[in-house]
C-alpha cells in the first residue's frame, strides 16, 4: 500500500511538472512594436521601450536570449545632432537562464528569470560601476512578457530608480510602460 501511495505521488509530481512545461508559451521569433497599442514612449526613461522597436527572442529551455535592435551613433562619434549617415543599427544580446536563481548578467547587473502563470518574468538589478556608490543598486527593472489571444506579445515594464539625484526628490517614482509587439517572423 505504501509503495502505491509513493508511486502515485511521484506520478502526480511528474505530471504536474509536465503540465508546467506546457504552460510556457513559445516566444521565439522576431517582434516589432505596435505603437498605437503601446503606452506612449514619453513615459519611458529616455523615450525608449524596454525591448526597443524590434527584437529577436530565442527560446531553448532553460535559456531565453533576447537580442534588441537599437539605432544610434557608433562609438567615437561626438558633437551636435548626428547626421542620418552617422546613425547605425546595433544589436544588444542578453541570455537569461530561466530558473528563478540570481545570476550575474554583466559586471554591473544581476537578474532573476522565472515563469509565472504563462508569463516570463525578468527582474534586473543595475549597479553602479564606479564612483562613491560603486556596487550600489541604481535601478531595478521588472519585465513581464506574455502572449495575447491574437498572438501579439505584451511587455509590461516597471523601472524603479534607486539612487536619488541632488536636485530631485529622495526617491524617483517608478516608471511603468506597456509595449505591444507583433510577430514578424
Amino acid at each position: 500500500m505504501l509503495r502505491s501511495v509513493a508511486f502515485a505521488s511521484i506520478v502526480a509530481v511528474c505530471g504536474s511538472t509536465a503540465f508546467a512545461g506546457q504552460n510556457r508559451p513559445d516566444y521565439s521569433g522576431r517582434w516589432s512594436l505596435v505603437e498605437d497599442r503601446s503606452t506612449p514612449s514619453s513615459h519611458s526613461p529616455f523615450g525608449r521601450r524596454a525591448l526597443g522597436q524590434n527584437f529577436k527572442l530565442d527560446q531553448s529551455p532553460p535559456v531565453v536570449t533576447i537580442t534588441t535592435t537599437l539605432i544610434g551613433m557608433p562609438l567615437g562619434v561626438r558633437g551636435g545632432p548626428p547626421a542620418p549617415a552617422e546613425l547605425t543599427e546595433m544589436h544588444l544580446s542578453n541570455a537569461y537562464t530561466v530558473d528563478g536563481a540570481e545570476h550575474d548578467s554583466s559586471f554591473t547587473s544581476t537578474y532573476r528569470a522565472t515563469w509565472v502563470s504563462g508569463q516570463l518574468i525578468l527582474v534586473i538589478q543595475n549597479k553602479s560601476g564606479q564612483g562613491p556608490n560603486k556596487g550600489a543598486i541604481t535601478s531595478v527593472n521588472r519585465l513581464a512578457l506574455s502572449l495575447e489571444a491574437d498572438g501579439s506579445m505584451v511587455v509590461d515594464s516597471l523601472m524603479l530608480p534607486m539612487i536619488s539625484r541632488p536636485d530631485a526628490p529622495k526617491q524617483e517614482p517608478p516608471v511603468a510602460v506597456r509595449s505591444v509587439y507583433r510577430k514578424v517572423q
